[in-house]
């Protein structure tokens, strides 16, 4: 039986109610075509200095955009076009650095081997402030998910793990996890 989106709502808060994000309505883009659902967000201390040492940790649900495919070059636009939303959401005023996790709901079926697909995906993107630190595409029907994430500079930014575990515990698992370049 397919998760509600209710529940899957619902399993991200509990997830990131730890670290005390902050719930924020989505928005709809039409060119290039980006539907973000939501918004969690929360402020993160990176070092002592006053104005560099603000960050944002952001996670954003997004609908697959009809556009992209699964395969590694899309899910790199894609990362671009979340981290461009991003950036006009939270300005540099919120943080100079953003933690990026981005959550993928697919009607595409999740496959064994898009671990393999996601662990090419290149997690950075040049000139910008927005730091990728996890792709998770969850497919609610097949009950399914593949994810890559990687941890943040000391510890900062742990939520693309507690979100990859979380739902490994509700939907079938197919786990790659990159190294911190």
């Amino acid at each position: 039986m397919a998760i509600a989106i209710d529940e899957l709502h619902d399993l991200i808060d509990r997830t990131l109610e730890p670290w005390s994000f902050r719930l924020e309505t989505g928005e709809d883009y039409k060119t290039p075509p980006l539907d973000v659902r939501r918004y969690h967000h929360r402020a993160v201390r990176i070092s002592w200095v006053p104005w560099l040492g603000r960050g944002r940790s952001v996670v954003a649900l997004i609908r697959q955009p009809p556009d992209l495919k699964a395969e590694p070059r899309d899910h790199h636009r894609l990362l671009e076009r979340v981290a461009r939303a991003v950036t006009t959401r939270f300005p540099p005023s919120m943080g100079s650095v953003v933690g990026l996790v981005v959550i993928v709901l697919t009607a595409e079926p999740i496959a064994p081997d898009e671990e393999d697909q996601l662990k090419e995906v290149r997690l950075d993107l040049p000139r910008s402030r927005v730091v990728p630190l996890g792709l998770i595409r969850l497919n609610l029907v097949q009950e399914a998910m593949a994810t890559a994430h990687r941890d943040g500079p000391a510890g900062l930014f742990p939520e693309a793990g507690a979100l990859a575990e979380a739902f490994s515990r509700r939907f079938g698992r197919f786990l790659g996890r990159l190294p911190l370049e």
